[in-house]
């Protein structure tokens, strides 16, 4: 399409999806560009030509970031969907070349800060109101780190960032333990948002070895990441590859649960909007604890991960005793998100062989 010319109707599956998860309560919506329109590359694309850096013309920056204005401003005043973030740039340290199969764009860690101060310019002038996020890290520290100071110290950019977007591939606790660690000490105040994850392996996988991978991810960025939302990709798919929390079949339109679906569950259905972690320790290694407090505090919810192939127990005396009552459910190779206990909070628990188990206090 030309510049200011839009067909709204060329993408209605993916509104109804919107307005769908708007319906059933979802409050918070990103809106996130992999690439600017191929007619804004230097390749002609939506990826770049081998050892080319940067695909978004030198010139198009401004004209680049009045479309994803327009785009959001559509989405927010004609389709009624409350857009708060705005992310112009995905993982600007990968080269998304041709060869690669997939819609991407480079940026230099000073490009990446050009562009977001142009869109920063560009919302501001327009009067419109939404959020930046940036900058979609493709990994938590080592291609990462370069982009954080032109970011970060720029005071055009700075003060428009209400967190730090990173994605949590190829990353391990170091990597993460070094980011934290550079933002307390240059950057103190910035939060942590992880804002995408899946297992990268070929193969559809629906059991419960995949749905730990995943629990122990969101135990690692929440605890020593220190991530304060977490989001994950993708919901749907009809790849074969470990990554949909649902499969589709397109053939068929069957549907396959997975356990990954489930174990997130366990930190998604209990651990609520503006819960507070806390702190909570197990004599036990293998066994990855992670602890919630409710605004109000009269609730109190713990996930326990047990990752050996072998039930164990856990002493629960060190749950502040005002929380009188407990639920528990579970996520394993039997069980979905189910309920397994409902009472006055005992002193210990056994927990089922690779599991994911939800303990919710109530006072």
């Amino acid at each position: 399409m030309a510049q200011g010319e839009y067909d709204w109707s060329r993408d209605a599956n993916a509104i109804w999806v919107l307005k769908a998860a708007q319906q059933a309560g979802v409050e918070r919506f990103v809106a996130f560009a992999n690439t600017p329109p191929a007619r804004m590359t230097i390749s002609g694309r939506t990826n770049a030509d081998p050892e080319q850096l940067s695909n978004l013309r030198p010139e198009m920056y401004s004209q680049f970031a009045q479309y994803l204005v327009d785009v959001v401003r559509h989405l927010q005043e004609d389709e009624g969907i409350p857009i708060g973030w705005l992310s112009p740039i995905n993982e600007p340290q990968w080269d998304w070349v041709v060869n690669g199969g997939q819609e991407g764009c480079h940026y230099e860690p000073e490009e990446a800060a050009a562009m977001t101060k142009e869109l920063i310019r560009v919302v501001q002038e327009n009067k419109f109101d939404v959020k930046i996020s940036v900058f979609e890290a493709g990994e938590w520290w080592k291609t990462s780190k370069a982009y954080l100071d032109p970011l970060l110290s720029d005071p055009e950019i700075a003060p428009y960032l209400d967190h730090l977007a990173v994605h949590s591939y190829w990353s391990d606790s170091q990597d993460k333990e070094r980011l934290i660690a550079y933002l307390d000490k240059n950057y103190p105040g910035i939060p942590v948002e992880m804002t995408e994850w899946t297992q990268m392996e070929q193969g559809r996988n629906i059991r419960i070895d995949s749905a730990l991978v995943l629990a122990n991810t969101i135990h690692e960025d929440l605890t020593i990441g220190r991530a304060i939302s977490w989001q994950y990709w993708v919901a749907v798919s009809k790849y074969n590859f470990h990554d949909g929390l649902i499969y589709v079949s397109l053939n068929d339109h069957e549907i396959t649960e997975t356990k990954r679906l489930w174990a997130m569950g366990n930190y998604s259905r209990y651990i609520r909007p503006e819960y507070q972690r806390v702190g909570v320790e197990s004599s036990l290694p293998w066994m990855k604890t992670t602890a919630f407090v409710s605004p109000d505090g009269a609730q109190l919810v713990v996930v326990v991960i047990n990752n050996k192939d072998t039930a164990a127990t856990l002493n629960l005396s060190g749950i502040p005793s005002e929380f009188r009552q407990m639920s528990a459910y579970q996520t394993s190779a039997e069980l979905d998100l189910a309920e397994i206990f409902l009472g006055e909070s005992p002193q210990t628990f056994t927990f089922a062989p690779e599991s994911v188990t939800t303990l919710v206090y109530q006072k």
